[in-house]
């Protein structure tokens, strides 16, 4: 379980989502476009102009359609997870951390931060420079 958390945390429904979604769709679209094409009785090269359009204009919309409706999909999943991770957490919380170089490392919330992430105590280095804040689901209760 502790595997798949660690992939969660990496943001890889985001990068999923924002990949096969757009290309399962382009992928429909440009299997129903062939089929029109092919099945046309003016076999002539205006029966291939539509599979064009599409080929420049389906990625672009699939991807933006894909970017628009993420946040009302996978972020719920996030909220989710964090849950069940041991989240909301809170300023003295011992927390192991789940992704970046940072991964496996336990540590203490020393600070809440912006849209309900946390900052993570790792040294001064990280805490100038901004690479302790952590969201919700990439932590998790340390044992």
């Amino acid at each position: 379980m502790l595997r798949f958390r660690e992939i969660v945390a990496d943001n890889w429904l985001y990068k999923f989502w924002l990949f096969i979604i757009p290309a399962c769709i382009f992928v429909i679209g440009l299997a129903l476009n062939w089929r029109a094409a092919l099945d046309s009785t003016a076999n002539s090269s205006s029966a291939w102009i539509p599979i064009g359009l599409f080929l420049l204009v389906a990625p672009i919309t699939a991807v933006m359609c894909a970017a628009v409706m993420a946040p009302f999909i996978v972020y719920p999943l996030h909220c989710v997870l964090a849950r069940r991770n041991g989240g909301p957490f809170k300023v003295g919380d011992r927390v192991q951390i789940l992704n970046r170089s940072h991964r496996g490392t336990v540590s203490h919330v020393y600070s809440l931060w912006q849209g309900g992430s946390v900052r993570v105590a790792l040294g001064d280095s990280h805490r100038e420079s901004f690479t302790d804040i952590f969201s919700q689901h990439q932590l998790v209760v340390a044992k």
